[in-house]
């Protein structure tokens, strides 16, 4: 509003009216874009972080936060993602943390996460560049499914095969495995030396 005066008096008021009716629209419907978004997100599966350049995280998921064993507010209150590596994990995460940041290429890498109960979780994260409007990497976003169970299996296997090799070495007589086509597929300490062959 703005007054119209002359000779020193009030004669009127000018009322300039903007319809924003489409701009309300369009707030509430990215609103609800959001909204929707953000509980797709908040209910996935699998754990999803968002971290800024160095490390911090900016969002993360219900999942991401139950795998890392770690609140939400833990996470964005300041804490980074190398602060939740495993530290013998650090040396391939972070060359890797860094050429995405400079050239922007995604990675696929298995590591270790150390939950606040000082457990080591294993994770495989796909790691991809978030970007702004000119192409820039803004942040970076990590797709996280916990594997521990298939590590600890993978473990399990090859203590089992160490196991069965250990004690087929110990055996006095020879021993050797064939598969269907009759190839060698195993041959112990003393197989070797009855046919004289490695």
């Amino acid at each position: 509003a703005s007054p119209v005066v002359r000779e020193g008096e009030l004669a009127g008021i000018v009322l300039e009216v903007v319809d924003v009716t489409e701009e309300k629209r369009s707030e509430k419907a990215r609103r609800a874009s959001e909204a929707r978004f953000r509980a797709i997100v908040d209910h996935s599966v699998t754990g999803i972080a968002e971290v800024d350049l160095t490390g911090r995280f900016v969002f993360v998921n219900d999942r991401y936060c139950d795998v890392v064993g770690r609140t939400r507010e833990e996470l964005v209150a300041g804490m980074r993602m190398q602060d939740l590596t495993h530290p013998e994990d650090l040396a391939t995460n972070l060359p890797l943390f860094g050429r995405l940041i400079r050239e922007g290429t995604p990675f696929l890498i298995e590591k270790r996460y150390v939950r606040s109960d000082g457990a080591a979780v294993w994770v495989e994260n796909s790691v991809s560049a978030v970007r702004d409007a000119g192409g820039r990497v803004q942040s970076v976003l990590a797709v996280s499914v916990d594997i521990t169970e298939r590590k600890r299996a993978e473990a399990a296997l090859r203590e089992s095969e160490r196991r069965s090799r250990s004690i087929l070495e110990s055996v006095t007589d020879a021993f050797f495995a064939l598969d269907r086509d009759w190839r060698f597929t195993y041959v112990n300490g003393r197989a070797e030396e009855l046919l004289g062959r490695t």
